[in-house]
C-alpha cells in the first residue's frame, strides 16, 4: 500500500513538473515572437537612385517621400497598399508575415 502511494505521488510530481516544463517553452516561443521585425521601413537614399537604407522612425513620413508598391511587398503574400485618407500603409494579412515597406525620395 505504501509503495502504490510513493508511486503516485512521483508519477504527480513529474506531471507537474512535465507541465511547468512546457510553459516555459510556450512563453520562450511568445518571447522570440516579440522580438523578431516583422516590419522592414525603407528609404530612398536620393531621388532616383534605387538605393535605400532601413528607417527608425516610428511614422511613415510625411513629407518628401512617396510610398513606391512596386517595391513593398510581403514574404507571405499578404498585400501592401497606402491609404490616402489615413496616410498610412495597410497590411492586409491573413497569416504572420513579414514586410517590407519602400518609399522613394522626391524632389
Amino acid at each position: 500500500m505504501k509503495k502504490c502511494i510513493v508511486i503516485i505521488i512521483c508519477i504527480i510530481f513529474l506531471g507537474i513538473i512535465v507541465i511547468n516544463k512546457q510553459d516555459s517553452l510556450k512563453d520562450s516561443n511568445l518571447e522570440d515572437t516579440y522580438e523578431k521585425n516583422i516590419l522592414a521601413f525603407k528609404l530612398e537614399t536620393a531621388p532616383g537612385s534605387g538605393e535605400y537604407i532601413e528607417s527608425n522612425d516610428t511614422s511613415w513620413p510625411k513629407e518628401g517621400y512617396v510610398f513606391n508598391a512596386n517595391l513593398s511587398v510581403c514574404e507571405n503574400g499578404s498585400h501592401v497598399y497606402w491609404d490616402e485618407a489615413s496616410s498610412s500603409v495597410v497590411i492586409e494579412a491573413g497569416i504572420s508575415d513579414k514586410c517590407y515597406i519602400y518609399f522613394d525620395m522626391v524632389n
